[in-house]
């Protein structure tokens, strides 16, 4: 709201919890569009991420599961596609500097 009345707003975010695991695939896709990425690169971001399996084993028993929302930890889309997100692109409108 400060934003919209063009108020002075000062806010450092130092971890944004599960941030890379809980980002929907559609909302990275639709960022990477809004920041002139074709959609072709788009669609091949998002097929490597839509492809990955997750596994679990717990004593004896394992499950597999394809996995629904966010980036592998440790990999070069995962710093990437948070810094796509509307909130540094709002932020950034008028004389404010943001950094993600």
């Amino acid at each position: 709201m400060a934003l919209d009345q063009q108020a002075t707003v000062l806010g450092v975010f130092l971890d944004i919890s599960q941030a890379f695991k809980c980002t929907p695939f559609d909302s990275m896709y639709n960022a990477l569009g809004r920041r002139g990425i074709s959609s072709t690169t788009g669609w091949w971001i998002r097929a490597i991420l839509e492809g990955q399996l997750a596994m679990v084993t717990i004593n004896d028993s394992s499950m597999m599961v394809a996995v629904y929302r966010g980036c592998p930890n440790g990999g070069v889309l995962s710093p990437l596609q948070s810094c796509l997100d509307d909130l540094i692109a709002k932020l950034n409108k008028g004389s404010t500097h943001t950094q993600g």
